[in-house]
């Protein structure tokens, strides 16, 4: 925080935006983060251990299906959390995916 008690978004664009559209980025919000995977089974593995740590797995196709090579795999899960910490957790996911042979891509939210 800073000394006017609004949340700092150290330029990060994402943040910037939705300050700039009236939400509060220190108040929690479902989070949705997406990590690619080289197969199926690194994936299943992966939704295993975040589903243990509390994250929501999203089931359901994605459009972004579409748009992947043959060989990558998506997984999206959410957590709530105040949105200027979700890079906090993305750095957290980068090393957890890795374990799997998987690569964190990043975060996004709807509120």
């Amino acid at each position: 925080m800073n000394n006017n008690d609004e949340p700092v978004t150290n330029g990060d664009p994402l943040l910037e935006y939705l300050k700039s559209r009236g939400v509060n980025i220190s108040e929690p919000a479902k989070i949705d983060f997406c990590i690619y995977g080289p197969d199926q089974n690194s994936i299943q593995k992966l939704a295993e251990k975040l589903t243990g740590l509390g994250y929501e797995i999203d089931e359901s196709e994605s459009d972004l299906e579409e748009d992947l090579e043959e060989e990558d795999y998506m997984l999206t899960c959410s957590k709530l959390c105040a949105p200027d910490k979700a890079d906090e957790i993305g750095l957290e996911l980068t090393e957890i995916a890795s374990e799997f042979n998987c690569e964190y891509d990043g975060w996004g939210t709807l509120s």
